[in-house]
């Protein structure tokens, strides 16, 4: 590989490293050979082209390349941010529609107080019932208890879920605002 041809193309590619050069040199000498078996050495490096226009359009091509390290990179963050996200969300909406049913609860048990509570139904095996219901069965838990019961844990747990999810919101309009101000 000690050619004109090849070294043309070392020589238009000095910039790059050593390693990198020598590796796309081997790669474009096993296509000459590959094409040399038909056509010839000779025919084969006039057939793939002037060595300069090979290695300009080598460093054209590289150039627009995106690093993969870059690019992994970008990816895990935002696969990390969806699924902060996405948990975000989830726990988001669990805990302000308990705290909300909790605090619904609490509110309307004075005007319809045999239909809101928290009932133990079945004998053997026991299982609870929370909210309202047209015909309670079973046995009422906490009668005109589920009122401070359900204003205190309502707020309690929509609280929390907001102390939870605000920071988490933050630190990701955060990640934006600061990729919007370095461009």
């Amino acid at each position: 590989m000690n050619d004109p041809y090849f070294a043309a193309l070392r020589k238009t590619l000095r910039q790059l490293p050593a390693a990198e050069v020598e590796e796309f040199v081997s790669e474009v000498a096993a296509h000459i050979e590959e094409r040399a078996e038909t056509l010839g050495q000779e025919a084969s490096m006039r057939a793939f082209g002037d060595p300069r226009d090979i290695a300009r359009l080598y460093l054209a091509q590289r150039s627009t390349d995106v690093p993969v390290r870059a690019w992994s990179w970008r990816a895990r963050r935002a696969v990390g941010l969806c699924a902060k996200g996405l948990t975000t969300l989830a726990v988001s909406l669990v805990g302000y529609g308990f705290g909300t049913l909790l605090l619904a609860m609490a509110l309307v048990k004075p005007f319809t107080p045999e239909r809101i509570g928290l009932w133990v139904v079945g004998g053997d095996d026991p299982s609870f019932m929370l909210g309202r219901t047209d015909m309670p069965v079973g046995e009422e838990m906490l009668g005109w208890s589920v009122i401070p019961i359900g204003l205190s844990l309502g707020t309690l747990i929509i609280y929390l879920t907001w102390r939870m999810s605000v920071p988490v919101l933050r630190s990701t309009v955060g990640v934006s605002a600061q990729k919007t101000h370095a461009q």
